[in-house]
């Protein structure tokens, strides 16, 4: 944001009597300042408790039925793509 305001002076002080430099970058730093809140509030608002846990019971192996499930769908959708580019079609 400091280097688009910076800039943005240069450019007025190029020609003060053209203000309409300032409006792009005002817009721009009104948005990055939006996004920036949004984000710290995401930071504070997280599912880290939930992805601890999850973590914890596959460390455990306690989710060895999720990854045999997922792998075992990925080697068919894999069949079935090779499939499709054998076949005419």
């Amino acid at each position: 944001m400091g280097a688009t305001l910076s800039y943005a002076d240069y450019l007025v002080a190029q020609n003060p009597a053209d203000q309409s430099r300032r409006s792009s970058p005002d817009l721009f730093c009104r948005e990055a300042r939006r996004r920036i809140e949004g984000n710290f509030k995401a930071v504070k608002s997280n599912f880290n408790r939930s992805y601890d846990k999850v973590s914890r019971l596959l460390m455990e192996g306690k989710l060895d039925w999720l990854a045999a499930a997922r792998s075992t769908r990925s080697r068919r959708s894999t069949a079935t793509g090779e499939e499709r580019l054998r076949s005419p079609g």
